[in-house]
């Protein structure tokens, strides 16, 4: 049996309506680019989410093998 979408205004802004997701595709990537470019980098926006969460944000980095 076919699955309902209930249609919601995208979350990124734009107006649009979804078909049951948050966001259009792509438009995920167009709002988290505007936050980027509004705080001034991933550098800064990294600080502020680190300060929001009271927590160190670590990005696990893959092995070498040594």
């Amino acid at each position: 049996m076919p699955r309902k979408f209930t249609p919601k205004l995208c979350a990124c802004g734009c107006n649009e309506m979804t078909r049951g997701g948050e966001f259009l595709p792509g438009h995920d990537v167009r709002l988290l680019g505007a936050i980027v470019r509004r705080v001034g980098g991933v550098v800064k926006l990294r600080v502020i989410v680190e300060i929001a969460i009271n927590d160190v944000i670590v990005v696990n980095q893959i092995s070498n093998g040594d």
